[in-house]
């Protein structure tokens, strides 16, 4: 009987130390997969934050555009209440200018937003 019980103990005392590894093992894992999991969340963080940036710096360029045109139009508007009808060409000849002034600030736009593109590649391909 005391052999038995000796025999059962050791048993159990087997299986708790394989039960110990197996939770062991399996919070290694658990671990592993939780910080890979921080490294996606800080990973998109920063997507979201870059994201942002842009959507703000749109939202200022706009803005900036939209004040320009309202200032345009208001000059214009203004020189047109104020001069004869025979200097509405005069004045169709500036909006002209202006219209080309605002293709220039286009293509500049176009290309800072591809000059930020390409040093934002340039600083991921150091990284």
């Amino acid at each position: 009987k005391f052999e038995a019980k000796l025999s059962r103990s050791m048993n159990e005392k087997r299986s708790a130390s394989e039960g110990k590894k197996v939770l062991g093992t399996e919070k290694e894992r658990i671990q592993g997969k939780l910080t890979h999991l921080e490294h996606i969340v800080r990973a998109r963080e920063k997507e979201i934050d870059q994201l942002r940036n842009k959507l703000r710096e749109r939202t200022e360029r706009d803005e900036r555009k939209q004040r320009r045109d309202r200032e345009i139009y208001d000059k214009l508007r203004h020189k047109v209440s104020r001069h004869s009808s025979g200097s509405v060409n005069a004045i169709v000849r500036e909006l002209r200018a202006v219209e080309i002034v605002g293709i220039y600030e286009s293509q500049r736009e176009v290309l800072e937003s591809e000059l930020t593109a390409l040093r934002t590649d340039l600083h991921a391909t150091k990284a």
